[in-house]
């Protein structure tokens, strides 16, 4: 039953981490936080959402990023 419960608490704080943002370029400025400290799949997901709400600048980078992974 613990495990379960704790499985269950980690789903819900991954969600809640990827769901903080409002519009498009509070998504972004998380995404640039995450970048600036080599949170680079958190910022890859805040770009992602912020793109996906329409802040264009956001899918400019985000075509930057899986160009960089796609020669690494």
């Amino acid at each position: 039953m613990k495990k379960i419960f704790m499985l269950l608490l980690f789903a819900f704080i991954s969600l809640e981490a990827t769901t903080e943002c409002k519009d498009g370029k509070e998504c972004f400025e998380k995404a640039w936080e995450f970048y600036k400290q080599k949170g680079f799949k958190k910022a890859n997901e805040f770009y992602q959402k912020a793109c996906y709400l329409g802040y264009t600048q956001s899918c400019s980078i985000l075509m930057n990023f899986n160009n960089l992974w796609l020669n690494a």
